[in-house]
């Protein structure tokens, strides 16, 4: 079970009457519970964090409560699901829920409710009989009725399940894997895409992607496209509502009762081809709009590039290709930048330093060949900069995957990187450029998503471009050097 740790930490956070800003003091509270693996867990202390380390909450509260084991609740024989619930079976509920930023030991578990509520949250362990109360979360109009807790002292490579009850209500189970440890050479096996609007007639693509059992499923952006139909989100209350129509739809709940996600923002999330002069322009639609997303996409932390592992064949480096970007139209030299110079520096550093066979970088704009100011070819400078540390520092079996334009595109960039573009997942077409450069060796107008797998010794990464039928339109594969 639980090596003697409790299966959570209570995050409170306070925001401070004068700043607006979050304070945030974490306390191991004693655990007692009555199951295998877990015995007891006495009070250590508080743990003081930095101002700038914490756990942003709906509204800026982050609830979860300490409670005990359930030995009888939920408990049942029936056969846990590998893959997400069929649509046509799924029961929906008036709360929502999703799993978000999976490790070996830790898990975003979130929910939403469709008036205020106070939602207790059960986790339970694959072959354990018993059920974990994690607490209660207060999901009231002033965090937009969502909420998340974040569960940590979980067993790598393990399945979970969790649920969530209010009242009358209860929400399905929401099922996930944590990942493995970093020293374990397991397969890796996960989809990715782009761009879930409003204006496709069906998202069956979702039970599609479900029927693939991945280990999880990466974001690339555009979701929800916040500054379109019907009119731009401006508000915080707006920019909920896009978030909520988005999550709404009967075959997005189950995937996400089935699938856990890591997504990052691009324009479309807060306001079209926006950078870090957009703060300068209009910051209360800024922040309104960060304010949502980190609400439906928990973090728990202010920046929201991240570095995480799964087992020791792959390291993944999700960039933040927005909030510290120079205006797009800036001449294109040494003090250009997509990332900013502290992005940028951990970026360096996490790849020099990574361990792991194959390095993906995920960066909600493409690196080249598309024809766009809103992309990395105006950010040229810095660009060829990370390609030439990635070749000076002999960093092999870095591949990047990207979204944005609305098309499928694999690039070979002159220095042997390999490119991938995804999506659209479920929104309109792109328009790709009337002259393809000789490095595009494959080029889709299709809505898709990608499928990724990693496996085999020495690992393989296989790369596959998926049309919403799931026929597979393209595939490549790289083995690892």
């Amino acid at each position: 079970g639980w090596v003697g740790r409790p299966p959570y930490l209570a995050w409170p956070v306070r925001r401070s009457r004068t700043t607006g800003e979050n304070d945030v003091r974490s306390r191991l509270w004693r655990v007692v519970a009555r199951s295998s693996g877990l015995r007891s867990c006495t009070l250590i202390g508080d743990m003081s964090l930095p101002r700038r380390t914490f756990l942003q909450a709906s509204g800026g509260l982050a609830v979860a409560l300490l409670g005990g084991c359930l030995e009888d609740a939920f408990c049942s024989d029936d056969e846990w699901p590998e893959g997400i619930i069929p649509s046509a079976e799924y029961v929906p509920s008036s709360l929502s829920i999703a799993v978000f930023e999976v490790r070996s030991t830790s898990v975003f578990l979130w929910t939403s409710a469709t008036q205020a509520a106070t939602a207790r949250v059960f986790l339970q362990a694959r072959g354990q009989c018993s059920t974990f109360d994690l607490g209660a979360l207060d999901l009231t109009e002033t965090t937009g009725f969502a909420g998340f807790i974040f569960a940590t002292g979980l067993a790598p490579n393990t399945r979970y399940r969790f649920r969530v009850t209010a009242d009358t209500a209860e929400s399905s189970w929401a099922y996930f894997s944590t990942a493995p440890s970093l020293e374990e050479a397991s397969d890796v096996h996960f989809l990715i895409s782009a761009d879930i609007g409003y204006d496709v007639e069906t998202y069956d693509v979702f039970a599609v992607m479900g029927a693939h059992r991945a280990d999880f499923y990466l974001n690339i952006g555009d979701w929800p496209y916040a500054d379109k139909l019907p009119t731009p989100a401006r508000t915080l209350a707006e920019f909920r509502d896009r978030h909520h129509a988005v999550r709404s739809p009967v075959e997005i709940q189950a995937f996400l009762a089935g699938s856990p996600v890591y997504a990052i923002y691009d324009d479309h999330d807060i306001a079209d081809n926006w950078t870090s002069d957009f703060e300068n322009r209009d910051s209360e639609r800024l922040l309104a709009g960060l304010q949502a997303w980190d609400e439906y996409f928990p973090l728990g932390r202010p920046e929201r590039y991240r570095k995480w592992h799964w087992g020791c064949n792959a390291d993944f480096f999700m960039l933040d290709t927005r909030r510290y970007r120079s205006p797009n139209r800036q001449v294109d030299d040494e003090s250009n930048t997509m990332l900013g110079s502290r992005q940028k520096d951990w970026l360096l550093a996490g790849l020099r330093e990574s361990d792991a066979v194959f390095k993906l970088i995920i960066t909600s704009v493409p690196l080249d060949f598309i024809g766009s100011i809103d992309s990395w070819e105006s950010f040229a400078t810095e660009r060829d900069s990370i390609f030439r540390f990635i070749t000076q520092e002999k960093i092999a079996n870095v591949v990047v995957l990207t979204g944005d334009r609305h098309y499928f595109d694999a690039h070979h960039h002159a220095n042997g990187l390999r490119e991938y573009m995804f999506g659209p997942l479920a929104a309109g077409l792109g328009n790709p450029p009337d002259t393809q450069a000789p490095e595009v060796t494959e080029r889709l107008l299709i809505r898709n998503y990608g499928e990724c797998l990693i496996s085999g010794a020495p690992p393989v990464l296989t790369i596959r471009c998926r049309d919403v039928s799931g026929a597979i339109r393209f595939e490549e594969t790289i083995v690892a050097t």
